[in-house]
């Protein structure tokens, strides 16, 4: 409304420039009524001040937009390599037509090969590819109803795990665990033809063993329609975010149940791992990202449509965040 005014506006931290024109005013007004030595000190400690200051309010900041994707879904940093891998749906999430594929990306946002993976070419298949992680020196997606590991050097196809036999129905993302058994959630998710969703099957984690064996590692309601997971070495537990709930919840192999370890604001799809007990998720109800502590959420990023599976560069301090539905890639320094 005119004539309102947003305090927020007034607030140091959104007008550094502002405040330092106070601070130097200050200073100079010293300078005229008490001694030089004094009004140095003050104004060095007002200074000293409003720096800390900034630096304890610093918000995310968007650096860079990659076009030209289709559907992505999730993003990883391969740190070795130096390089982010983004899947891609190219269609829709359900569709076996072996036309996903993974993108190669540069940290200052360059496509360096949009097919690095290619489903349908070089005796690759590749649906609806979703999550993807690293171990070692194999790529990991989750397709489906199938797990697939890949080269993440030269692209090419390693391994297939079919989980059709064990009912898998959506799988969504994938995590290798300490021992390099590999986990991916099973959102159970069922889309007719017209899009609408149904959820006929049990929410599920199913496992692979480093022989490559696959099996149900934990199948039970408290998941929630389980989607981004991670593992939490400090803690020696995986953090699930529900899809269809409105928790993170916590879970150890060999548990039969999961446990909530904090409540936010639900339709949560993507979680990294800050370190000393912070997260950020995405929530694909709200368009944000929050970070959490504590069992706290804060929104730390608003309007992101459809924010799914993020990933994180641990070397820069970015964060990598897929829009599916605009068919492109951000990338935020935190």
């Amino acid at each position: 409304m005119l004539g309102e005014v947003n305090n927020d506006s007034l607030r140091p931290e959104n007008h550094p420039v502002r405040f330092l024109g106070v601070v130097y005013v200050f200073a100079t007004h010293s300078l005229m009524t008490q001694a030089r030595k004094s009004a140095i000190f003050i104004f060095l400690l007002l200074l000293v001040a409003c720096l800390s200051l900034l630096s304890g309010s610093a918000s995310p900041v968007r650096i860079q937009i990659v076009e030209g994707l289709q559907a992505p879904e999730s993003a990883v940093y391969d740190a070795e390599q130096d390089v982010y891998f983004v899947s891609n749906i190219n269609g829709e999430g359900t569709a076996k037509d072996n036309n996903g594929f993974i993108s190669e990306i540069s940290p200052d946002g360059k496509i360096l090969t949009e097919k690095f993976v290619q489903g349908g070419s070089e005796g690759v298949t590749l649906n609806g590819p979703k999550g993807i992680t690293i171990s070692g020196d194999l790529l990991w997606v989750a397709d489906i109803d199938a797990v697939r590991a890949f080269n993440r050097k030269t692209g090419a196809a390693v391994r297939t795990v079919d989980l059709q036999p064990l009912g898998a129905l959506f799988l969504n993302d994938i995590v290798a665990g300490p021992d390099g058994t590999i986990y991916v959630t099973d959102t159970a998710l069922h889309f007719d033809a017209s899009g609408n969703a149904t959820h006929p099957s049990p929410d599920r984690i199913f496992q692979i063993a480093p022989n490559g064996k696959p099996s149900v590692a934990i199948q039970d309601p408290s998941l929630g329609g389980p989607n981004g997971i991670v593992w939490d070495a400090s803690a020696g537990q995986f953090l699930i975010v529900q899809l269809e709930g409105k928790n993170i919840v916590s879970w150890k192999p060999g548990e039969s149940t999961a446990k909530v370890f904090a409540t936010g604001v639900g339709s949560f799809d993507g979680i990294v791992i800050l370190g000393a007990g912070k997260y950020l998720v995405t929530s694909l109800d709200t368009s944000s990202i929050y970070w959490v502590h504590d069992g706290k959420f804060q929104a730390v990023i608003s309007g992101i449509e459809n924010p799914a599976d993020i990933g994180l560069d641990s070397k820069r301090n970015r964060l990598l965040v897929p829009s599916f539905s605009l068919n492109h890639l951000e990338i935020w320094q935190l």
